[in-house]
Parts: C-alpha cells; structure tokens; sequence
C-alpha cells in the first residue's frame, strides 16, 4: 500500500480563493466568442478609420491644389483686365471739369 502512494503526485497547491473572484472554468479568455468578435470589431474600427483619414487628406490636399491653380488663374485675369484698363485709361481724354449752370438745381437761396 505504501509504494501506490508514492507514485502518486502531489496534490496541486491550493490557491486562496476569495470570497468575490469567481473560479475560472471553461475557455480561454482570448477563444471566448464574444471576446473574438469584441476584438475583431475594434480591429475592423480601426481599419475604417484609417481608411477614411487618409482618403479626406487626399480629398483635401486635391481641393488645395484645385484652389492654388484657380487662384493663379484668377490672378493672371485680374492683372489682364488691370492691363486693358490702364490701356483704355490712355486713349480716353481726361473729363472737363467746367461746370455750368446753377449748383442748386433751380432754387435760389433767397
């Protein structure tokens, strides 16, 4: 009788158990379906997200370019139609400054 109680092992150690930690029994943590799909759809979050900042950086750098170039455009029109101006400015004769007649429009102010 002695020699089956020496092939036996050892009891595990007892842990303490405390009155408030309920014991593990089942799966893994990290296999727990509603961890798997906790964790996928934070993971899926993520990805959308990138996603989506990196297409509005492309959509907004794209609107800068579009801005400069127009603004250059605008730039280059601007300064033609300063350039007609000044040119139509050359050919008009300055206006008279004579002024005749009265200044009142008829009434006499006494």
């Amino acid at each position: 009788h002695q020699s089956s109680l020496a092939q036996q092992p050892p009891p595990p150690p007892q842990q303490q158990q405390h009155p408030y930690m309920q014991q593990r029994i089942g799966r893994i943590t990290s296999e727990r379906p509603l961890i798997k799909l906790s964790l996928h759809l934070i993971d899926t979050y993520k990805q959308i997200n990138t996603v989506y900042y990196e297409e509005r950086d492309a959509r907004r750098a794209t609107r800068a370019r579009e801005k400069a170039a127009a603004a250059a455009i605008s730039a280059n029109a601007a300064a033609a139609e300063t350039a007609a101006a000044a040119a139509a400015q050359t050919q008009q004769p300055p206006p008279q400054q004579q002024q005749t007649g009265t200044n009142n429009n008829g009434w006499d102010d006494e």
